[in-house]
């Protein structure tokens, strides 16, 4: 690993002077990242999630830089973004979304998330593209240790080999619920993400693609990031800085004056496999007579809102065998979800509810 030093002088009174560290990083065989890889599939993930997650209490401060350009269904260039982000914690860090709209800055500190006035919110793009450079596993690690995955080793063509694990359920207590969730797959050497597969609402798989995956510290982060939905290339984002943020005067992080505290979200969308984890009671599906002795079984995919009080409402099926659809709503009304907090405050969610009707 080639290190360079890059000092930004303070040509203009009242900038501020910043000292980066440019760091060279290499995918060779040399700087491999040599870390035991657990059989245990929950601890794999586990693993995959810290070494594949720049926003670490343990790393040390940087500077990124992404590009990111949206594509049609004929796959021409929609919109072109651009995201930048100056990190030194979990509450001290600044982020920059530019797109053709317009620019916004956001600003994390100790008394909360801030925003430049009178900015329009960064598409959810251009987001998501973010959090699969810096963030690309978001659950949280108490759900992580109850999934239920499959492991399974494959081999792509061009011989690369790879490590899968697809979650099938999760555990609450002594009841498993199953369900189909996303699919990691690592590099079957190092525990690096390749890719990460999400089942979508219509039908289908949404994949997001690293590739060129390089050495931070001993993190591991992609120059390449592709999401391909239903077989179609949509968004491809390219990593134009990451660098040692090594000194950084304080000013940098602090909100200008006209900055408004950043909107509180009302309803978020959260994965099936975090909605399980959050049921505490309700009734058994009750398998319909007429279904069963027709040997009809199958999963029915709902779509609810989950309100602050853990009450379900909105219910809509997605899909499933039409049989077991109303066996499946009467059920998921009577479930009953613990309150979903975002910065210690309940929000409404909207997520996905899988009801699993086997025939014994």
């Amino acid at each position: 690993m080639r290190k360079a030093g890059l000092v930004a002088r303070d040509k203009h009174p009242g900038l501020v002077c910043l000292l980066l560290t440019v760091v060279s990083i290499t995918a060779s065989a040399q700087d491999q990242i040599a870390l035991p890889m657990p059989k245990n599939p929950n601890e794999l993930l586990l693993l995959v999630q810290k070494q594949n997650r720049l926003t670490n209490a343990d790393i040390s401060p940087w500077h990124l830089k992404i590009s990111v350009k949206q594509l049609d269904a004929s796959g021409g260039v929609m919109a072109t973004s651009q995201m930048e982000e100056f990190w030194a914690g979990p509450s001290k860090y600044k982020l920059i979304y530019t797109n053709p709209t317009g620019s916004m800055s956001e600003y994390a500190t100790e008394k909360g998330l801030f925003r430049s006035a009178g900015t329009p919110t960064p598409p959810g793009p251009l987001m998501q593209a973010g959090n699969a450079f810096t963030n690309p596993i978001f659950e949280s690690e108490s759900v992580i240790e109850k999934w239920i995955l499959k492991r399974e080793n494959r081999k792509e063509e061009d011989g690369a080999k790879l490590v899968c694990l697809s979650t099938e359920g999760i555990r609450v207590g002594a009841e498993r619920h199953d369900f189909t969730g996303s699919t990691y797959c690592l590099d079957a050497a190092q525990p690096s993400l390749v890719s990460r597969l999400n089942p979508v609402s219509s039908g289908g798989e949404a994949v997001y693609t690293r590739s060129d995956i390089q050495n931070f510290h001993g993190f591991f982060v992609p120059r390449e990031v592709n999401l391909t939905v239903g077989g179609k290339r949509t968004l491809e984002a390219h990593l134009d800085v990451l660098e040692d943020l090594t000194q950084a005067e304080d000013a940098l992080f602090v909100p200008p004056p006209d900055a408004v505290p950043a909107p509180v979200v009302k309803m978020i969308a959260v994965s099936s496999g975090v909605a399980q984890a959050m049921r505490e009671q309700g009734a058994a599906p009750v398998y319909p007579p007429a279904a069963e002795a027709a040997g009809i079984s199958g999963t029915v995919v709902l779509e609810a809102r989950i309100g602050k009080d853990g009450s379900v409402s909105d219910l809509r099926v997605v899909q499933g065998p039409q049989e077991l659809q109303q066996a499946a709503i009467d059920a998921v009304r009577t479930w009953k979800y613990k309150a979903y907090l975002l910065n210690g405050e309940a929000v409404e969610v909207r997520t996905q509810v899988n009801v699993v009707f086997r025939l014994h």
